[in-house]
């Protein structure tokens, strides 16, 4: 299972030129400056590391950290 550093380090080898040491566990990507294709390219490479699939109507809650943290432990 991913841990929250596992998620930092997606988010920067993803978000060319953000900072995510500054994004805190429960900002939304969006406001933090992620735009919803970085999201998903995020979504995408955690379903790749963790063979768990995201579905469509998971992707709203999944727009944090500890969102995405919150459905991994539940599936």
């Amino acid at each position: 299972m991913l841990k929250i550093e596992n998620i930092h380090e997606i988010i920067k080898e993803i978000v060319v030129g953000f900072d995510a040491s500054e994004l805190k566990d429960d900002q939304d990507f969006i406001d933090a400056g992620i735009d919803s294709l970085d999201h998903s390219n995020i979504l995408l490479a955690i379903e790749e590391k963790t063979n768990v699939p995201i579905p469509d109507d998971e992707v709203e809650n999944c727009s944090t950290i500890n969102g995405i943290i919150k459905f991994l432990n539940s599936q």
